[in-house]
């Protein structure tokens, strides 16, 4: 077997960023026409099921190969292939079964993001994420499988390749010089699960509502990831799918606002305070956001509230969102007032009317400032329904919301409570 640096080809390359192991390994089996047999001397078989798997906590490779890789590619392996603590912790959305996009392995690159399940579409080629191979349509080996290293990029029921056409080198070298701009839109994948992991593992971890936790964070992975490569061929930018996150932990009942009405005088002061500046925080983007826009005058709408439209309301559908928001919050929420943007937001104060929409829970006062925001972006979607002229009532808003899932869930853990808010916010949308 050779041994030295210069006799194995490929000596040169680098890892690709967020390259999977079956991807190096399987690249280097097919340079060096190294076998089944070659590559289990290396070591690389008796381990690669438990090295190579998205359940892993930690990047173990078989050391010789280990040690053949970080050679040969002058890279420590164990760290540029993996991100172990956010795969470890979200491993139940990733498939065992290998998952690979046509076009990307043609060209000798597999991305360990491909194997996350709720990722339908490769963000570089917006082609379907598959399991089977192209030619016999035989399901893929499981990942860990040694069967994957029989043939390089080969299906053991047909003998062709898995995506259908042969690997080249000349394909490979020209997928490398792109492949930095190309590969970058995993980079958001990768941002966000990493968030994830370390801002919210540890608040609903044994805990009586972790089935709800991790049902959330399902529905909003696969949100996540399809808006990501829905279309494909858009040019993709973060603020367009920014995942609103927020934790706490903190005694029960202390400084918490109760739904069913506020506890003391104090608490209902710092609700009122917590209110006001959400909606500043607001108003003060809606203005930046109007005077950026040359054609602000044309999406203007007209949308009227309450018994024979008593409310009146004008904007474009930011605006409108906004005051709706104020409108069925506050104190005189039928008086009759024409709302506009430029109402001063000094004297604004929480009525009853907030303990119909914000979720029964005892949460922290700065909580309360995110579920203001995802009220504001829920008033969004319900601007967005209603057509120009439109006359709704309280109770369609409410029926609305109340058809909404809740962007709060909470957990006791040692007599203290911890709780999440996690929802989809607008592009470009002020967070604290």
């Amino acid at each position: 077997m050779r041994d030295s640096q210069q006799e194995w080809t490929g000596s040169s390359w680098s890892v690709l960023p967020f390259e999977s192991c079956f991807s190096v390994c399987t690249r280097f089996a097919w340079l060096n026409a190294l076998d089944r047999a070659q590559l289990d001397r290396l070591g690389a078989l008796t381990q690669i099921k438990r090295a190579c798997t998205f359940l892993a906590h930690e990047m173990r490779m078989a050391s010789n190969l280990q040690r053949v890789l970080k050679r040969s590619l002058s890279l420590p392996v164990e760290h540029t292939l993996f991100e172990s603590s956010a795969i470890g912790l979200l491993g139940s959305l990733f498939s065992s079964s290998l998952r690979i996009c046509p076009l990307c392995l043609e060209v000798g690159y597999h991305a360990f993001w491909h194997q996350c399940r709720p990722l339908l579409l490769c963000p570089i080629h917006g082609t379907v994420l598959t399991e089977q191979c192209m030619t016999c349509a035989k399901p893929l080996p499981s990942f860990g499988d040694a069967a994957l290293y029989a043939r390089p990029y080969a299906c053991n029921g047909c003998g062709h390749p898995y995506c259908g056409a042969d690997f080249t080198i000349d394909a490979h070298l020209d997928f490398r010089l792109h492949a930095d701009r190309q590969i970058e839109r995993f980079a958001d994948i990768s941002q966000w699960f990493g968030q994830l992991d370390r801002t919210l593992s540890w608040a609903f971890f044994r805990d009586d509502e972790s089935e709800r936790y991790w049902a959330a964070r399902w529905r909003l992975a696969y949100d996540f990831c399809g808006s990501i490569v829905s279309p494909p061929a858009e040019c993709m930018g973060v603020e367009d799918r920014m995942i609103a996150t927020w934790h706490w932990a903190n005694a029960p009942a202390r400084e918490t606002y109760h739904a069913q009405g506020f506890v003391n005088r104090r608490e209902s002061d710092r609700v009122q305070k917590v209110y006001r500046s959400t909606l500043l925080l607001l108003k003060n983007w809606l203005h930046n956001r109007a005077a950026a826009r040359r054609d602000a005058g044309a999406s203007r709408r007209t949308l009227r509230i309450g018994q024979e439209g008593a409310i009146e309301l004008q904007g474009d559908t930011f605006e409108l969102a906004y005051l709706l928001l104020r409108c069925v919050l506050s104190d005189d929420a039928f008086a009759g007032n024409h709302r506009r943007l430029t109402d001063d937001t000094a004297g604004a104060s929480p009525g009853p009317a907030l303990a119909w929409f914000v979720p029964s829970f005892d949460i922290p006062l700065l909580a309360l400032h995110m579920v203001f925001l995802w009220l504001y972006t829920k008033m969004m979607e319900f601007v967005a329904t209603h057509t120009d002229q439109c006359v709704v009532s309280f109770f369609e808003i409410q029926d609305f919301l109340a058809r909404c899932d809740s962007p709060v869930l909470l957990g006791n853990t040692q007599h203290v409570r911890q709780g999440m808010i996690i929802f989809r916010s607008l592009p470009g949308m002020p967070l604290p």
